[in-house]
């Protein structure tokens, strides 16, 4: 599993080609934490995006991700 963290700068697409770089066929998931925003979790393949509005959210998102 690779787990990239970024900030609210990055557009889904962008964050696509980032996770580019990890080996295939590795889960990754993507973390953007974006102040004000809401939870939100999308998963295509091995890709999970993953939005929160503050990293106290973290846990939460996680134990989404990982089930």
């Amino acid at each position: 599993m690779a787990l990239l963290v970024t900030g609210s700068a990055r557009a889904d697409a962008e964050l696509r080609l980032g996770a580019r770089h990890v080996p295939t066929g590795t889960r990754t998931v993507v973390v953007s934490c974006a102040s004000g925003g809401e939870v939100a979790v999308r998963t295509q393949g091995t890709l999970t995006l993953a939005a929160l509005p503050s990293v106290d959210e973290l846990p939460r998102v996680l134990r989404r991700v990982v089930v």
